[in-house]
């Protein structure tokens, strides 16, 4: 069926950016090295994306979903709101570490491919940033945190330190976050109230 076989083109197209962009960053790949890489024209290539641009941005976008719904699945398999936040936090450090072309892709490269990149990797935070507030705001609604907590800030503190300390992890070549998820867990979590967490996520 060719509707089928044009959505694994654009799959294939995906996953060799993905790894061309994470190795080589953005301005050190071009539409020729993709298209290489995959099998296919140049003219296979703009059939599917109009530019090197929008491919990148695609791509952003695709990561973006793929680690927002992850982390959400995540927070399900949680009891309590702490335990869904546990599994949230855990879950997110996991994927940096397993997929860490997309850590790099995502947290390190956009950051110096200009405004349009920002503004996609920008959305992404949002949407974390959304996540998180929202498993806050059913802490408070639970009596588990205090009523005046600002949820939305203290979600976007959160989401820039995770985000800080995967960045300085891949800059520093680690292949790991593991250590760093309880004394990340317990800094974050007494932002709220929360201290010596006794539940530790494998």
């Amino acid at each position: 069926m060719p509707g089928r076989d044009s959505e694994r083109t654009r799959e294939r197209i995906l996953e060799a950016a993905l790894l061309a962009f994470a190795e080589r960053g953005y301005h050190g790949v071009n539409v020729d090295d993709i298209a290489q890489a995959t099998g296919i024209s140049k003219g296979g290539f703009y059939f599917h994306f109009p530019s090197k641009q929008d491919l990148f941005l695609t791509l952003l976008d695709e990561m973006g979903t793929m680690l927002v719904e992850r982390i959400r699945a995540a927070a399900e398999q949680g009891t309590t709101v702490r335990e869904k936040l546990e599994h949230a936090l855990h879950k997110g450090l996991d994927m940096f570490c397993r997929y860490r072309g997309l850590a790099k892709f995502l947290l390190v490269e956009s950051t110096v491919s200009g405004a349009a990149f920002e503004k996609h990797r920008n959305q992404i935070y949002v949407r974390l940033e959304e996540v998180l507030a929202e498993l806050l705001e059913a802490a408070k609604e639970a009596g588990d945190i205090a009523p005046d907590i600002d949820t939305r800030f203290i979600a976007a503190i959160w989401v820039g330190a995770i985000s800080h300390r995967v960045i300085r992890g891949i800059l520093e070549g680690r292949t790991a976050f593991t250590d760093d998820f309880v004394p990340l867990r317990n800094a974050l979590f007494s932002l709220v109230g929360w201290y010596d967490s006794e539940n530790d996520t494998d």
